[in-house]
């Protein structure tokens, strides 16, 4: 969902999907976007809208060789109507990875306008791109062929990956949410004793969040039993829930505004299913004796905040 309210849709149409953008309220017709240029095997997209000047706009690509694209809109078009951003031509640049020597699980990342690079680095590093999402200058989107989760601080130009195959999360990663607690969006950017503010994303890994742990939520594709996982601020994974139809693949995560609401479907039996927390708190928020998956040799419960 874009911040002016319309909603885009990707389609996964092998070399020919494209990038839609619908107006739920009618107002504007539907479009067909400049983000999918050519065509391609389209799946998600996100933006990073920090900078009002300099938005930008993130999809991935379902491909062996599946760019992650980047689109900064023209200026002139952030001057006009909000549904011309996205119809109007811009910039668009792929991401290139490059991992350290000594260790692959991170590394530093860059753009180029070259889309035969762009190809060669998903190849090599992130095939099969599925769901993506931004929060606080981070950028997470998962490889299905790998299962593999990748983070970007967008800020600094480095990225960590990490494997998504825990416990009953057995099956490829597909969409992904991150729900931030009910204060996350407040503490996004905190005020410096300069006056300057900080985002959040630098401090990721701070032992000085005293917060609950915001969930990075996953849907499944396959496995014996697709579910929805999530992945807590410090690594650690946990299923919600497990489908009661079997290896199918969950789809269309979404939750609603108060968060009291997660919605998903049955990809192939078409059902839609809403679910609510029995403690009755929303899904950003506490969480309370969850039990994590197997780590080493050892189960991790949290009992307590």
């Amino acid at each position: 969902k874009t911040w002016w309210g319309t909603w885009v849709s990707c389609e996964e149409n092998g070399p020919t999907g494209q990038i839609w953008e619908v107006d739920p309220f009618g107002q504007y017709p539907a479009n067909m976007t400049v983000l999918g240029e050519l065509g391609g095997n389209y799946e998600s997209m996100a933006y990073d809208n920090r900078e009002p000047r300099l938005p930008r706009f993130f999809v991935t690509n379902d491909k062996a060789s599946g760019e992650l694209r980047r689109f900064t809109p023209d200026p002139a078009a952030l001057d006009g109507p909000d549904h011309g951003i996205l119809t109007t031509p811009g910039i668009i640049e792929y991401l290139i990875l490059t991992p350290d020597m000594a260790d692959e699980t991170q590394g530093t990342f860059g753009w180029t306008d070259q889309r035969k690079l762009g190809k060669a680095s998903a190849e090599a590093h992130h095939p099969n791109l599925e769901g993506i999402d931004h929060r606080d200058g981070l950028l997470y989107f998962v490889s299905k062929r790998r299962k593999e989760l990748f983070v970007l601080d967008l800020d600094r130009g480095t990225f960590i990956k990490s494997s998504t195959e825990s416990g009953v999360f057995d099956g490829q990663p597909d969409q992904i949410v991150r729900l931030m607690d009910q204060d996350e969006t407040a503490k996004a950017f905190s005020s410096t004793s300069d006056g300057s503010t900080t985002s959040a994303a630098s401090s990721l890994d701070s032992s000085s969040f005293s917060r609950p742990p915001d969930i990075l939520y996953m849907t499944e594709e396959g496995g014996a039993r697709a579910g929805i996982h999530g992945r807590d601020r410090q690594g650690r994974y946990l299923t919600v829930l497990e489908s009661p139809e079997g290896a199918d693949e969950t789809t269309g995560l979404a939750f609603s505004p108060n968060r009291m609401h997660m919605y998903f479907a049955i990809q192939d039996e078409g059902i839609l299913y809403d679910v609510i927390r029995e403690d009755g708190l929303p899904f950003g928020g506490t969480t309370l004796n969850v039990k994590y998956h197997q780590m080493g040799e050892e189960e991790q419960d949290q009992g307590k905040d």
